[in-house]
């Protein structure tokens, strides 16, 4: 997972990306910066922008088919192959079951960053995430060992 922090970066780091394909996942909180990435190199893993996931989370509210019909005309979320989310903002949940099924129904897998204890991190797997973004993964590699066998 690369985070695209600035445009200057993008043309060298989907080169790199191209290069590795399937290894490497652009990311970036701007929306416009991962259309370029995905204009300049269609076949890199991208992640959504900020507007992106919040679409996404606005549409997670809707009824599940109404919200999936809605989904499958945002570009973005055709060509993303993840949401990276907090697993709330702004006193809102983000990361509920509803976000995550809409999310899996899309194709998109669903990582949680800023989850960084137990109570947290046993919220968003209860929800569905399929990966966490810690700031202390020992104690999340201890704490899921503790919970069985890794999945």
């Amino acid at each position: 997972n690369v985070d695209a922090k600035s445009d200057s970066v993008l043309e060298p780091l989907v080169e790199i990306a191209s290069a590795h394909s399937g290894r490497v996942l652009v990311s970036s909180f701007s929306d416009r910066r991962l259309a370029v990435a995905r204009a300049l190199a269609p076949l890199v893993a991208t992640s959504l922008g900020r507007g992106e996931v919040t679409r996404l989370v606005a549409l997670s509210r809707l009824p599940h088919a109404a919200a999936l019909r809605l989904a499958r005309r945002v570009p973005a979320f055709r060509k993303a192959v993840a949401v990276q989310v907090p697993p709330h903002h702004r006193g809102i949940r983000v990361v509920t079951p509803r976000f995550v099924r809409l999310s899996h129904a899309l194709g998109l897998a669903v990582h949680v960053w800023a989850a960084d204890d137990a109570p947290t991190w046993a919220a968003v797997l209860a929800a569905g995430a399929d990966g966490i973004i810690t700031d202390h993964p020992r104690r999340a590699r201890d704490w899921l060992a503790a919970r069985g066998p890794w999945h």
